[in-house]
């Protein structure tokens, strides 16, 4: 171990190391004290003879700065780029039904969310465990999401979120009995 030490000592101080020279260097004797000598007056420094007015251009004011934000940075070299304007939504792709395949979808659904409403007005979430009350907000979600669909007349994804969130609310009824 002690070889180990050594031999670290002797590496850091081939090496150059200026701090390391500074450790084992013996520290400067302090000058020793002396009444201060009375302060010297520096001579004047030599007045240059005046010089005929010459034709110099003023120097160009600065250009003017911006104020600075505090979240401005001053290394950025672009402006931030403007808000973009609010867009409509994008359209939904769906497949086209016809008028009859879409009133019958949507009256699929209708039935499906109000059959959900229904089990969960049964259950009540306040004597749910822990998975159970997961599951409860998960049918809610799907039920919420549902009728987002259906508001935006998508009426074949509508069918698909009342149809999950109706069979997992069937299954937490069962788990409940």
């Amino acid at each position: 171990m002690r070889a180990l030490v050594w031999a670290l000592v002797i590496c850091l101080g081939l090496s150059g190391c200026a701090s390391l020279k500074e450790f084992f260097s013996p520290a400067p004797a302090a000058p020793p004290l002396r009444s201060a000598p009375a302060p010297v007056e520096p001579p004047a420094p030599p007045v240059p003879p005046p010089v005929a007015p010459a034709m110099v251009a003023p120097p160009a004011p600065p250009p003017p700065q911006r104020p600075v934000s505090p979240g401005d940075s001053p290394f950025r070299a672009t402006p931030p780029p403007p808000e973009p304007s609010p867009s409509p939504p994008p359209a939904v792709l769906s497949p086209q039904v016809s008028t009859e395949e879409d009133a019958r979808v949507r009256g699929d659904a209708q039935n499906r969310m109000t059959g959900t409403e229904t089990l969960l007005r049964q259950v009540g979430s306040k004597k749910l465990g822990g998975q159970q009350q997961e599951n409860f907000r998960i049918i809610e979600s799907l039920l919420a999401s549902a009728k987002d669909a259906l508001y935006a007349r998508d009426t074949l994804r509508a069918r698909t979120l009342a149809e999950k969130a109706y069979l997992l609310a069937e299954d937490l009824v069962r788990s409940l009995r």
